[in-house]
């Protein structure tokens, strides 16, 4: 077996960041769309991205502990890194 267990707080988090990083990209769509590209500053989301930020941190952490999840630490931490791009 390559990959751990499944694991139902990893599961959770890993969809409440995906719902975050969703919504956080609809209201940007949504301010373009609108005429309001200064809504989408980094100083008007910096509180999504801290969100989004601190989730992705806590489950590296979550991952980090778990047997056999280093496949998914490693796709965790390249959404992390993509986040950072952002």
């Amino acid at each position: 077996m390559l990959i751990g267990a499944y694991d139902q707080v990893t599961d959770e988090s890993s969809q409440k960041v995906q719902n975050e990083i969703s919504t956080l990209l609809v209201g940007i769509e949504k301010n373009i769309e609108n005429n309001k590209i200064s809504k989408s500053s980094y100083d008007n989301l910096n509180g999504s991205f801290v969100t989004i930020e601190g989730d992705i941190k806590s489950l590296k952490v979550r991952c980090s502990s778990l047997p056999k999840y280093k496949i998914v630490l490693s796709r965790v931490s390249g959404l992390e890194s993509n986040v950072a791009d952002l």
